[in-house]
């Protein structure tokens, strides 16, 4: 989930001559009460399963609260970030066996009255570089029957210890049949940037005790729903993106609330967003005032991307404001220039959870919508109309749309309204192509580019050349094929690839983007001759 500010077997294995990549370890333990000892893993002490590895320090003792900057095994900070779903409340299960304080069994979301507990993590795609796994804790009341703990793909099946057993048991049981007694399940290969876990039950008294969260330290891409350039679903950093994409949000600080998310898995309208209940960030209003955030969204790769339009979802309460305005930034970054983009206002009110309003937004109407590299697009959105202090307004579910496109489409981009690359709209005998491939200008037709020329004669031994040279663009990922072609009448025959021209090397740089060719073609036994240069993409 997107905040309103863009900020958004684990044991080390070394072989001889290599080191192995660092393995890390996030852990969560669920308390009804965190100020009772008994019920939190705390500095100092250790748990988790041996065989396993995951016998750890740096413990996350929570209740209701959600987990942001999750703390590594070693004690530096991650980006995981998790949110625990508890309708049936949170509950303690020791009963008389004292032996079961201090462990991830004591305590935990509960199901109760039907009401089935969840917990989901995200910010996966930032922290770990090869997939993860998850160890989910399974506790609860003695009598409580069977139940099973799902991540939407598989689910396992298990039976609370008759016993109040603090000895740890893992269940595999996916069929249903035979529920074993079981305490903890092992969720493998996964690789979701945000995943929930939800536990059902027959009867009630069912807990999830906690979960530790086991990968390789590092990150990973997580391929963007169609057409999403930038998307931010949870956490600080971007959820999705295409490889050479950033963005960026500020202007808070505004909290997060683990309680508050859309969950119609959309950005806006469009699909693509999880509807996971993670959490939102929180805008407190100023009555009779406005709350703004800058958004950036940049691109660092040869090959331009367009960026059609700007989708998010926002709830609101009754009393928090009901516009919003969107204005593109250009000039300096300090004194920039407003332009407006968008307005929208009356608002319904939503509430904090469920299906907010969803905001589309073309951008058509900016500046420039095609960013090469190193570029970016700068926006500033406004609330307003905010009657009351203490209302919320909640920003989920924001994505950036649009798609790369090639060199020669960013080129002409820039150009306006030329047509197509075949098309001459300046009259000067060379297409819009042509003049791409060669440094013109298609709405000048006194300017053409850089033009073959023959630069004078050559002799290399007993052979006699004339030297042939074209200029060729080189800028990264413009993939322009350049082919010298002849011909030896122009009234008969037809063009044909260049037999015997030798490139002799190139080097001298007329610009940035194009460098010169130079080209020896043997002049001996020949009349006449014809040269030219083909471009083609």
């Amino acid at each position: 989930m997107m905040k309103w500010k863009y900020i958004v077997s684990a044991v080390v294995a070394v072989s001889t001559g290599s080191a192995m990549a660092e393995q890390g370890i996030i852990s969560v333990n669920y308390a009804a009460n965190t100020a009772n000892a008994d019920q939190t893993i705390d500095a100092g002490e250790t748990y988790g399963i041996s065989a396993l590895g995951t016998v750890v320090s740096n413990w996350h003792n929570v209740g209701y609260n959600a987990v942001g900057d999750a703390i590594w095994d070693d004690g530096s900070t991650s980006t995981v970030g998790a949110v625990v779903s508890a309708p049936g409340g949170m509950s303690t299960h020791h009963g008389t066996n004292t032996n079961m304080a201090n462990t991830v069994l004591y305590a935990g979301p509960t199901r109760w009255g039907g009401n089935d507990p969840s917990f989901t993590i995200f910010g996966m795609a930032n922290n770990f570089s090869n997939g993860y796994s998850v160890i989910v804790y399974l506790t609860g009341k003695s009598w409580s029957g069977d139940a099973t703990i799902s991540d939407g793909t598989t689910t396992y099946y298990y039976n609370t210890p008759n016993t109040y057993a603090t000895n740890l048991i893992e269940t595999t049981n996916t069929t249903g049949v035979t529920v074993p007694q079981a305490t903890y399940a092992v969720f493998k290969n996964l690789s979701a940037n945000a995943l929930q876990f939800t536990l059902s039950g027959v009867a009630n008294g069912t807990s999830i005790g906690g979960f530790q969260i086991i990968g390789e330290k590092g990150s990973f891409e997580v391929p963007p729903p169609a057409g999403v350039v930038a998307g931010w679903d949870a956490g600080a950093t971007l959820s999705y993106k295409l490889p050479d994409a950033v963005g960026n949000m500020w202007g808070g600080p505004w909290p997060a609330n683990a309680f508050a998310g859309s969950l119609d898995g959309t950005f806006g309208t469009q699909a693509g967003a999880t509807d996971l209940f993670t959490m939102s960030t929180v805008l407190n209003n100023v009555t009779n005032g406005n709350e703004t955030i800058n958004i950036t969204v940049s691109y660092e790769d040869a090959v331009p991307v367009r960026i059609d339009s700007l989708h998010f979802d926002i709830g609101r309460q009754s009393n928090a404001f009901d516009t919003v305005t969107l204005y593109e930034l250009t000039g300096p970054t300090t004194n920039a220039v407003t332009n407006l983009i968008y307005t929208a206002s009356g608002l319904p009110v939503t509430g904090s959870t469920g299906n907010f309003n969803d905001i589309d937004i073309m951008l058509t109407n900016i500046s420039d919508n095609v960013l090469a590299d190193g570029q970016n697009l700068r926006f500033l959105l406004v609330g307003s109309g905010a009657v009351s202090n203490d209302a919320n307004i909640y920003l989920d579910n924001t994505a950036f749309f649009g798609e790369p496109i090639s060199h020669y489409e960013g080129w002409a981009y820039t150009y306006g309204d030329i047509g197509s690359d075949t098309d001459d709209p300046d009259g000067d005998d060379l297409n819009n192509f042509g003049e791409y491939a060669f440094g013109g200008n298609p709405t000048n037709g006194n300017n053409v580019g850089y033009l073959p020329y023959a630069a004078g004669q050559a002799t290399d031994g007993m052979t006699n050349y004339i030297e042939y040279v074209y200029t060729k663009r080189v800028t990264d990922g413009s993939s322009v094929n350049y082919k010298i072609e002849q011909r030896f009448d122009l009234s008969l025959g037809d063009w044909t690839n260049s037999t015997d021209a030798i490139e002799m090397g190139t080097g001298i740089v007329v610009s940035n983007q194009f460098e010169s060719v130079t080209n020896w073609i043997p002049t001996d036994g020949k009349t006449t001759e014809f040269l030219r240069v083909n471009a083609e993409q």
